[in-house]
């Protein structure tokens, strides 16, 4: 008797994101535990999150690891993407994205069709879809 199993796994953006927030009191010990890194590459990681806090070195490693792992190579690119794309502004890494990742990132978001009218600004359209209260 053969049993079939579907595991719906969470998105690759969802997966990279939710280590990407991780607490700096808390990513080493996750690093340890998630990822095949060695305990010096660890500890050097840590050194140089020391110096540069902002750049999250150690989650942006953690979330890489973790997401190659879950979803392979093709998950972690389209993860990336999507991050640099939301977070960076990266309109070249959104042109980079398929179809069907685009929707999967955008899930659970309203959409609202509009038409732009001839001379209306972004702003227009903005207000007009409801984006801002006034």
């Amino acid at each position: 008797m053969q049993y079939g199993y579907h595991l719906k796994k969470t998105s690759s953006f969802t997966l990279y994101q939710f280590w990407m927030r991780q607490p700096d009191s808390e990513v080493e010990k996750l690093l340890k535990l998630f990822t095949f890194d060695t305990l010096g590459s660890i500890t050097e990681l840590m050194r140089r999150h020391g110096e540069k806090p902002e750049l999250r070195l150690p989650q942006k490693r953690l979330a890489e690891q973790v997401t190659l792992l879950v979803h392979g190579e093709e998950g972690l690119i389209t993860a990336q993407q999507a991050t640099q794309a939301l977070y960076e502004g990266s309109i070249t890494a959104l042109g980079q994205m398929n179809t069907e990742d685009i929707q999967q990132l955008f899930s659970g978001a309203t959409v609202v069709g509009l038409l732009p009218e001839a001379g209306q600004d972004v702003l227009g359209l903005a207000m007009k879809a409801g984006l801002f209260s006034y």
